[in-house]
Order: structure tokens, then sequence, then C-alpha cells
């Protein structure tokens, strides 16, 4: 019997387990993305935190500049996300066993959570490269 429900359950598991890689896949493709938005941002900027810096900017306001609208980037992706994952749910019902909900809040709130914890790592780099600018290089930066 065990075996049995094994090989029936047998679509189902890798549809699951394709799901999964999918959504790693995308989450770490979203990483990079964002990485490289922030960095490309901040490289933009150098002259601007070059002159804020040399009219007295700390490292830490710096910092938190890029956070901030890293934050709002992230803040954007999430609403999106949220939105379109549950005008999914409908059409993945199917795949699903009968005992998960398909609008279940703290699943949704864990991805968000998750989302934000790795995009707060994936600018943390570019926030932290700007706020060691140094002013006299950053105003002769062309």
């Amino acid at each position: 019997m065990r075996d049995y429900s094994a090989i029936s359950m047998w679509p189902a598991r890798i549809g699951r387990q394709f799901l999964m890689a999918l959504s790693v896949l995308g989450l770490a493709l979203a990483l990079v993305g964002l990485y490289g938005v922030i960095a490309f941002v901040v490289a933009r900027r150098i002259g601007e935190i070059g002159v804020r810096m040399a009219l007295g900017a700390s490292r830490a306001g710096v910092a938190w500049m890029v956070l901030r609208d890293g934050a709002r980037v992230i803040g954007a992706g999430i609403a999106i996300g949220v939105g379109l994952a549950i005008l999914a749910m409908k059409p993945l019902a199917v795949i699903l066993p009968a005992t998960l909900s398909t609008r279940d809040p703290i699943a949704f709130a864990g991805a968000a959570l998750v989302i934000l914890a790795a995009g707060a790592a994936a600018v943390l780099v570019p926030a932290r490269r700007a706020s060691k600018i140094d002013p006299a290089i950053a105003l002769r930066y062309e």
C-alpha cells in the first residue's frame, strides 16, 4: 500500500518540487536584480554623495539614504508580488492539497518577511560602499 500511494502521489510531489526550485531561482534573480539596481544608482550618485559628505553628512546618514531608497523598491515589490500571488492562487489551488488554504495570511506574511530580509541583505553592500566614499575623490569623479 505504501508503494502504491507513493506512486500515485509522484506527480504532485514532482510539481511541488519544481515550484520550489522555481521560487528559489526567482528569489535569487530578484536579489541579484535589486543589488544591481541599487549599486547602479549609488554609482550614478557618487557626485551627489560626495557633495553631501563634503557639506557635513555623516557616513551613517548616507548609508540610511541608500537603505531608504532600497526599502522603497523592496516595499513596492512586496506589495505588487502579494497582489499577484493572491490572483495566482486560484489556478494554483489545483495542485495544492485540499488541506492547504489558498489565502493563508501567515504564508503571505512569511514570504514577505523572507523577501524583506533578503532584500535588506542585498541593499546593505551598496549602502556600505556609499558610506565609505571619500568626498575629495567623489567631487573629482566624472
